[in-house]
């Protein structure tokens, strides 16, 4: 049954100005449920019973007429819908994550897909998940926190954000109505360990490795703050995206372009002196300046792939594998605050963040290592 309510947060106040209708209904003996929709009733208004029952019977008219036979329409058939439509372009993960949630809800109409599903078939996909199931997150110690939050964040990047992604455009074409996905908890920004090299770290693994293309990547992040996918685009042969005049890796005015495809967005880089030294070593520049074109290229070859190599490099040199390639952008930009008396707005035009939220980690990781180091005082 279809009712009214104001919307309420958890102590129970209203913090909308309008009714939202919300409840179940049968359509042709199939159940459809009506998360939450938002109306044109002003709270101020007074619902009586009767007034209730005729709204809702004509909403239910007006979903009927929109809706048409989309009513019927299973979670598969959104994606094969979402992949056909020339303005949406996926990226080759997000195809795999979108497959891959079609697996285990590809069979279910729309009607039937809430928060509850979609978490028990999250964690028949990702078996590890299944012991946190009655673990109060916020109730735990610090340690269990993070071990939770890796494998949660996982399940969140690769399934629940790829189900998001498909229920929000059925939604979008008025094929369902509006499901806010439930993520599992994480550790925000903020809150996460921060695995930053130490320049003692950099040259051990320099020392220590022979791979000349995993060590470059490491200087290149150090000394650039890139993304991983931005410095696998880099090629010696591309063009600026924004000026086709000029090489994405110019020597000579000592600048690299880095362009992120996925958000169509670049930004020029200064080349430092000792990134300079490791370009000019080498000879061969008649195609990519490294051989993955993405972290999948040859994800299983241990001879080939780059997180086996990456791997092997800080395994040699003594290093925590924990230290991934984001972790250089991490120590670059903490680099620039502490060095380079770098403020935020400027942060921000480096690296390519958009927001404050997204860089504020950085001072509080280096006021945490003050902290540490004031403790230390006799």
């Amino acid at each position: 049954m279809l009712k009214l309510k104001p919307r309420v947060n958890s102590k129970k106040e209203i913090i909308s100005k309008y009714y939202y209708i919300r409840g179940s209904m049968l359509i042709n003996t199939i159940p459809v449920e009506v998360n939450w929709t938002k109306t044109d009733i002003p709270i101020t208004q007074k619902i009586t019973p009767r007034f209730e029952e005729k709204f809702c019977e004509k909403w239910k008219e007006d979903y009927i007429s929109l809706h048409g036979n989309y009513k019927i329409l299973k979670y598969k058939d959104v994606y094969n819908e979402l992949i056909e439509d020339p303005f949406e372009k996926p990226s080759k993960q997000d195809k795999k994550n979108l497959k891959r949630s079609v697996i285990y809800l590809g069979s279910f109409h729309l009607s039937k897909i809430n928060n509850k599903l979609i978490g028990q078939k999250a964690m028949e996909c990702y078996d590890e998940i299944k012991q946190y199931k009655d673990v109060r997150f916020n109730e735990q110690d610090r340690d269990k926190q993070i071990e939770i939050s890796s494998k949660n964040a996982t399940v969140n990047r690769h399934f629940i954000n790829a189900v998001s992604k498909i229920m929000h455009y059925a939604s979008e074409n008025n094929w369902c109505g509006y499901l806010r996905i439930k993520h599992f908890p994480t550790l925000s920004n903020k809150n996460r360990p921060k695995n930053f090299f130490t320049v003692e770290e950099i040259k051990r693994c320099v020392d220590t490795c022979n791979d000349y293309q995993i060590k470059l990547l490491l200087i290149f992040i150090y000394y650039t703050g890139a993304r991983l996918q931005e410095a696998l685009n880099v090629s010696w042969i591309k063009t600026n995206h924004f000026d086709n005049n000029k090489p994405q890796i110019d020597l000579e005015k000592n600048v690299i372009f880095l362009w992120q495809g996925k958000q169509q967005e670049g930004r020029e880089v200064s080349i430092h002196p000792t990134l300079r030294e490791w370009l000019i070593k080498i000879n061969n520049r008649e195609d990519r300046l490294f051989e993955w074109k993405n972290l999948d290229d040859r994800k299983n070859n241990e001879e080939f792939g780059l997180s086996h190599r990456w791997n092997k490099m800080l395994d040699g040199a003594g290093i925590d594998r924990k230290k991934k390639r984001r972790e250089g952008r991490h120590t670059w930009a903490t680099n620039l605050i502490s060095y380079g008396n770098t403020n935020d707005s400027e942060l921000m035009d480096l690296g390519g963040w958009k927001t404050r939220d997204m860089i504020s980690v950085y001072g509080s990781t280096i006021k945490e290592e003050t902290t540490k180091k004031i403790n230390l005082l006799p």
